[in-house]
């Protein structure tokens, strides 16, 4: 018997990222009550990184990951701006 030299094309679709929104929350936190401008970016840097390694891992293609990680950014980005505006009040 001969093996099956056949190997189907296979997609990989990641969970979006948008969606991981205790991630984005925990992430959004941590860069808010950073003590230092430096600590929120290095924070932030790994957040993306791991995010970046873990869909690579799975065999997420780099174009689909750059749109997820975007995705996640601003996400990140617009919690970030409500635990702010939560903190003051958020009235005009």
């Amino acid at each position: 018997m001969q093996p099956d030299l056949f190997q189907p094309t296979v997609i990989v679709i990641p969970f979006p990222a948008r969606m991981r929104v205790g991630h984005i929350r925990r992430t959004a936190d941590r860069i808010v009550n950073s003590r230092t401008d430096r600590e929120a970016a290095h924070y932030w840097k790994r957040a993306v990184e791991g995010l970046w390694r873990q869909m690579e891992k799975a065999g997420v293609p780099e174009n689909r990951i750059e749109v997820e990680v975007n995705a996640f950014a601003c996400c990140v980005q617009a919690e970030v701006t409500r635990i702010s505006m939560a903190g003051t009040g958020g009235a005009a």
